[in-house]
């Protein structure tokens, strides 16, 4: 029997997927968005979810080995490009990557608890806009700078600083009704990639010329991050859920931001 997983297509996830090509395992490439969507219809039985999308799913899934994509300090691929300095975002508009289930209601969180200013509208990324959200790959290839957006904050270092926490994007869920031998040979192969670690991948030894990444370059935002749920991790977990309650949107406003995200 196949097991269907997602794979995060980012470079922050490339450890998880090392031992996988060893396993009945069909991989099916999403972006957190889709992940999450997948998830909900069936075509996944595991994968890295969205932090918000997998507390939503939690009846049909479960945690799958406390396996997580945190960030210890920096992010460095979730990244706000703006015109403005953060501060002066209030009534502006900030444009968001579409494949982003978390890291807008991370970046709203810091802008209203945080900076206390409230934006305009958050629009997509092709409609003009005074800062622009940017995730994975995307982030990484921009990360020296936007043209017209020279004020570049990580919101991973951004919530280091406020909260003294890590940041979790996401956590690796499996539907409760797979078989137990098929839970534990999935926790086997995130186990044995983690545990092979940044050198066995090629990444790290040959760079990434396509986000104009070297090897070192490549090592060192790896081991920005962590991917094991410890009491940090739970911690920054529980305050941040907190926190994007405590916002009190209305509820179109909500469903508006998921449609977005």
């Amino acid at each position: 029997m196949t097991t269907n997983v997602g794979r995060m297509p980012y470079l922050n996830s490339a450890l998880f997927y090392q031992a996988m090509n060893e396993n009945r395992i069909t991989l099916h490439p999403l972006v957190p968005t889709a992940m999450a969507a997948a998830a909900r219809s069936g075509e996944i039985d595991a994968g890295p979810i969205p932090l918000l999308d997998a507390l939503d799913l939690d009846e049909g899934f479960e945690s799958l080995g406390g396996y997580c994509i945190a960030t210890v300090d920096q992010a460095a691929s979730i990244l706000l490009f703006s015109a403005v300095p953060i501060e002066e975002l209030n009534g502006k508009r900030v444009a968001v990557t579409g494949e982003t289930s978390t890291s807008v209601r991370l970046l709203k969180v810091l802008l209203s608890h945080r900076f206390h200013v409230k934006p305009e509208a958050y629009v997509a990324l092709e409609d003009e806009a005074d800062a622009m959200l940017l995730i994975g790959d995307a982030a990484l290839q921009a990360r020296h700078g936007v043209e017209g957006l020279p004020h570049r904050y990580d919101l991973g270092e951004e919530w280091r600083r406020w909260t003294g926490l890590p940041t979790v994007f996401a956590l690796w869920i499996v539907r409760r009704d797979l078989p137990q031998a098929e839970k534990l040979s999935l926790q086997k192969a995130l186990r044995t990639g983690l545990d092979r670690g940044i050198q066995s991948l090629e990444e790290a030894t040959a760079g990434r010329p396509d986000l104009g990444m070297s090897g070192d370059e490549v090592r060192q935002y790896l081991e920005g991050f962590s991917y094991r749920l410890g009491a940090a991790e739970r911690e920054s977990m529980d305050m941040f859920t907190r926190l994007l309650d405590e916002l009190s949107l209305p509820e179109e406003a909500i469903h508006a931001g998921r449609d977005q995200a």
